[in-house]
């Protein structure tokens, strides 16, 4: 079957060739619509946006059940793909027509332009693993339970009059892939099964809107709930977008039965002329006519408001094409005089400070020096040891006060608090104390008192100590008792006065809850031995005391999140027996974490990532009511303590406790969640200083009259793995915004590939990076220098602006290690702009006048020839064709104006045929 593609829009700029098509029109007034905010809607930078039908002005759910009238695409369990099947009409995304839609099996999404198989796993959109452009309902790893659902499959129908049709796309009893045919808990009949999914995608012709509509969205399995990813992705001039609904679980909240989401496109631009296509011939004809060939495209409506008004033709375009000769300017950088920076400049990236320098020692040693030695200047930007300097070091657990947050800082052997009512201001109340806060773990208190726990000389020795300190001085009270061994958290019981000390241990004989008196800090006889039913190696890592019963929660770093709630009795005795603890799988995937507060019992998985479970919440009356307050985190990666305050803001230590004697800490930060936060994305992140991202920029270049650019450089590095690294970024308008530059601009050392959000890497990963150890490829640690390699930046459709600037954009991710001390640098770098010189033809075509969508073909020197030898051309001569746009200030997007390449002069005889 044949499918076909119909481009509505192309960068001609993208090709380097060197023709000029000039298009001009009259000018007309500018107005750009945004679309509508609202708490329930949502917008990617392209300009599509959604809608559901819990806003007042959303879409309206309307069910049309196609499992009798349509085509069953699918009915069996599979990640291969199906398709290619007609649409029925043509539907527009993302400024590129299609007429067939592909189906991810039973994963729950379909692709456009082509099958994508196997992408059984959802990530969050723009997901690289759909490909370029798809929608996405019920993506997750899905699968099929026939014999309990035999209506199970994909099926699809084209309703509706021409005009104004529908494609609905039906995903009928979807469940999760271990509950499909043949599986325990299909066989069984399990809820697994029996409790499915029901989603259709419906295209709509003519607004080109897709609806995407839930019969029933909660399945029986929380692998359905919790996976569950929905929204659209595309691509347009090679730069990919994406606007999720639902990206796994969140929003925390399921989608509601009988939901309707509506994503629609931006409105068209009010102006927008573009070359749709040109015809140059390669190569040009020395005795031949070389007959030229433009296509002009009106994509903008001309009228006020763009979206709402009637079309209004353009008239009078010129379209001028010229060919010409080309001179080179070369400018040379070496860099050798290290006190000149020959024009280029550095900055910070997002509040980071940069680092970068041309100094000999860029950060521990006279290492910064090019390939002929230490002679030979070069810019660096910067060791990365030089750029660590935040709030906290190795810091550990986090309590709430009751006023504020204090902060466990292990590294610093001291106690810091983040005050809640100025800022998150973070000050040092207690410390530094190399003795009684010596690898200091857990703080908790009282009204008057702190009581700290330390693992004194070493997390690796049984020694703890807990000591308590006045709250108004932070002067310590009494001595402190090391009575208790291996101890890892700490929790008090104000209404009995009581502290309890959880041992961390393999061995049955520290596998305990201790008590002490907060009076004197000595035991109190009170122990809990919580190793009953748990494997040892599933070490506790935190407890908390329910203020209100005396009731001790524990939690366990076990890969289903085990919490138990051991019951205090009525004569304050505790007892390890099933019958004396209440225990529930929160979910929270080897949580390190519990904290309880006003009724409620909060935890998390120990990793950022959703499959790790997010942040939970339940209420002690009823553990196994769990709500996800969040599926997944933004920032950083592990997750360890966590503090609630009163009005329910809450505070997630970057902390990474694993067993009794490993406590660490990559970012040094406390993320900050205000009160009501249903996502990941931390309102605030205390502590670390901003992660490193910082640039080297050339000085401005005037390229208004250019028709080639390109920028030859050296370039030596060390990075850690594919956790930071380097790129190349362009900016055309004096460096207010900067355009990526691809790999495939690149010749010479190219980029690697994608780096990962690891500790902190502030580079956006989805874009391909110098990165992945040494510029070799070779893992090199204690490294100082690097080989240099040679690279070359082909950029010329950014030629035609008065103000280019090209920087190296560097960033390094927030872990310190001693033996990988990362460095990027450059030298020996050279500019070739390309001009016009001695014009051999030009020649203008008018179109008198170009409907909305309309395109309109134009040809130069078919009758005013040109033949390059009767311009005194030969062989082997290079000319340019350049396709070059004045400039129209009504005009929204000049980039698909221009067109430029180079062609080399041969004696060619063209047939008829010739394009």
């Amino acid at each position: 079957m044949q499918e076909t593609y119909k481009i509505e829009k192309r960068d001609w700029a993208a090709k380097l060739m060197a023709i000029v098509v000039v298009v001009t029109m009259v000018t007309s007034t500018f107005v750009l619509f945004a679309p509508e905010a609202s708490a329930r809607t949502g917008s990617d930078s392209y300009g599509y946006s959604f809608k559901d039908s819990a806003e007042s002005d959303g879409p309206t759910y309307a069910w049309t059940d196609i499992v009798s009238s349509g085509t069953k695409l699918l009915g069996s369990t599979t990640d291969g793909a199906q398709g290619p099947f007609d649409i029925g009409f043509d539907f527009e995304f993302y400024e590129t027509s299609y007429d067939k839609f592909y189906n991810g099996g039973d994963n729950g999404y379909i692709t456009f332009g082509g099958a994508v198989s196997n992408a059984w796993t959802p990530y969050a959109l723009p997901a690289t693993q759909l490909g370029q452009n798809a929608v996405v309902a019920g993506w997750f790893d899905g699968g099929f339970c026939t014999s309990r659902n035999p209506n199970s499959g994909v099926y699809y129908e084209t309703v509706g009059s021409e005009g104004s049709r529908q494609l609905i796309i039906q995903m009928q009893d979807q469940v999760y892939w271990s509950a499909r045919d043949g599986s325990s808990y299909c066989n069984s009949g399990s809820a697994w099964a029996t409790n499915t999914i029901t989603w259709q995608i419906i295209l709509n012709e003519g607004s080109n809107s897709i609806v995407l509509q839930y019969k029933d969205a909660t399945g029986g399995s929380f692998y359905d709930n919790e996976y569950l990813t929905s929204g659209i992705q595309g691509t347009v001039d090679g730069t990919q977008y994406g606007l999720q609904y639902k990206y796994r679980s969140t929003p925390s909240s399921t989608i509601a039965d009988e939901t309707a989401v509506k994503f629609v496109a931006p409105p068209p631009k009010r102006n927008d002329l573009k070359l749709s296509a040109t015809t140059i011939p390669q190569p040009i004809s020395l005795a031949e006519d070389n007959i030229l060939g433009a296509t002009v495209t009106n994509n903008g409506v001309n009228c006020d408001t763009a979206g709402d008004c009637t079309p209004v033709p353009e008239t009078d375009v010129d379209v001028t094409a010229n060919i010409f000769s080309v001179k080179e300017t070369v400018t040379e950088y070496d860099f050798n005089d290290r006190s000149d920076a020959q024009g280029w400049t550095h900055s910070g990236i997002g509040g980071a400070t940069s680092k970068w320098t041309q100094a000999l020692n860029d950060g521990v040693g006279n290492y910064n020096y090019g390939s002929e030695g230490t002679d030979d200047g070069s810019w660096s930007s910067g060791r990365k040891s030089t750029t660590f300097s935040g709030l906290f070091s190795g810091q550990q657990r986090i309590h709430y006060d009751g006023e504020d947050i204090v902060v466990a800082d292990k590294d610093d052997n001291s106690i810091k608090k983040i005050d809640t009512s100025d800022s998150n201001s973070v000050s040092t109340i207690i410390g530094p104390d190399t003795t009684n806060l010596r690898n200091v773990l857990d703080i908790t208190s009282d009204e008057d008192y702190y009581y700290t726990l330390a693992r004194a000389s070493s997390t690796y020795s049984s020694t703890t100590r807990i000591c308590k300190w006045d709250r108004d001085d932070g002067t310590m009270v009494g001595s402190c008792s090391t009575a208790g061994r291996y101890g890892t958290a700490l929790a008090i019981y104000e209404g009995a006065d009581e502290l309890f000390l959880l041992q961390t241990s393999s061995s049955s004989s520290y596998r305990k809850i201790v008590g002490f008196s907060t009076s004197n800090l000595a035991t109190n006889g009170k122990s809990i031995s919580y190793g009953s039913g748990v494997s040892s190696w599933y070490y506790s890592q935190d407890i908390d005391v329910d203020e209100s019963t005396g009731d001790v929660y524990i939690v366990y770093r076990e890969y289903q999140g085990r919490l138990r709630a051991y019951e205090r009795g009525t004569d304050g005795s505790y007892c390890a027996s099933t019958s004396c603890y209440t225990q529930v799988y929160t979910g929270a995937r080897y949580s390190t974490s519990v904290d309880v507060h006003e009724d409620y019992v909060y935890t998390a998985g120990y990793y950022y990532s959703s499959w790790y479970g997010g942040m939970k919440k339940m209420p002690t009356s009823s553990l196994s009511s769990i709500t996800t307050l969040w599926g997944s985190f933004t920032q950083g990666t592990y997750k360890g303590s966590v503090a609630v305050t009163d009005s329910e803001d809450i505070y997630v230590s970057s902390n990474y406790a694993y067993n009794y004697y490993s406590f660490n800490n990559y970012q040094d930060a406390v993320y900050y969640f205000e009160s009501g936060s249903s996502s990941g994305t931390a309102t605030t992140t205390i502590g670390p200083a901003p992660t490193y991202l910082a640039a080297l920029s050339s000085p401005a270049m005037d390229l208004s009259e250019a028709v080639g650019f390109k920028m030859s450089f050296k370039i030596s590095y060390n990075f850690y793995f594919r956790y930071e690294g380097a790129y190349m970024e362009v900016s055309t308008d004096g460096g207010n915004n900067w355009d990526y530059v691809d790999n495939d601009k690149l010749s010479g050392k190219k980029y690697y590939g994608t780096t990962y959000s690891t500790w902190g890497n502030p580079l956006v990963t989805s874009r391909d990076a110098w990165t992945y150890y040494d510029t070799d490829g070779r893992y090199s640690s204690y490294s100082n220098t690097e080989n240099w390699k040679e690279a070359t930046a082909t950029l010329d459709e950014y030629t035609g602006y008065d103000d280019v600037r090209v920087r190296f954009v560097v960033g390094y991710n927030t872990y310190s290690m001693s033996y990988y001390n990362a460095f990027f640098r450059v030298d020996d770098v050279t500019t070739t702009v390309l001009e016009a010189d001695e014009t051999f033809g030009s020649e203008t075509q008018t179109i008198d006048s170009l409907d909305y969508k309309a395109s309109e073909s134009v040809s130069f020197f078919a009758t005013n020839k040109f033949k390059p030898s009767a311009e005194g051309l030969k062989v082997g001569d290079t000319v340019g064709i350049s396709i070059n746009v004045p400039g129209n200030e009504n005009d929204e997007d000049k980039t698909n104006q221009r067109v430029v390449v180079f062609r080399e002069v041969k004696y060619v005889i063209f047939s008829d045929d010739f394009e």
